[in-house]
């Protein structure tokens, strides 16, 4: 782990050949944009871990531990530019050490292509489509709000 290698802002994320045949990756092309507020970073993913993401500054963003569901990420793709607005405003050192907080905000706008969305959503067809019927039925019974299910009443 090395400390001190900065990546603040909305900035591009490099999918490699592994990432572009990874189901959590699906659908994002060879580059997307994601959020990044780290100075932490592992040079290389673990022994059992597939790379599949990098970007200029950090090259462990996303991967994959093998035969697994498991990932590990530095880039924090749930974040939409909305909710990130206030937090970079809010940065009033940023300024300080060069970055732009106004374009900083508008590059997220710019280059939000709901990455959330689509890693979400891969995941979770990944999770079910390795379940059996009977646990993936299970496992949207217990996603559906209690008041949506026969039997239940709203609180």
């Amino acid at each position: 782990m090395i400390t001190g290698r900065w990546e603040i802002g909305w900035l591009p994320i490099a999918v490699n050949e592994e990432g572009l045949a990874d189901p959590l990756l699906a659908g994002l092309g060879e580059e997307f944009y994601g959020f990044l507020w780290h100075g932490d970073q592992n040079l290389a993913p673990a022994e059992q871990a597939v790379l599949l993401a990098s970007s200029e500054k950090c090259r462990v963003q996303a991967f994959r531990l093998r035969d697994s569901a498991g990932v590990g990420r530095a880039v924090q793709p749930p974040i939409r530019p909305g909710h990130r607005r206030g937090v970079i405003r809010a940065a009033k050192t940023l300024p300080q050490y060069g970055y732009d907080l106004d374009e900083m905000v508008a590059t997220g706008y710019r280059e939000d292509n709901d990455v959330a969305g689509k890693i979400f959503g891969n995941f979770f067809d990944y999770v079910l489509k390795g379940q059996d019927d009977s646990t993936a039925s299970a496992a949207a019974a217990s996603a559906t709000p209690a008041a949506d299910r026969p039997g239940h009443d709203a609180p």
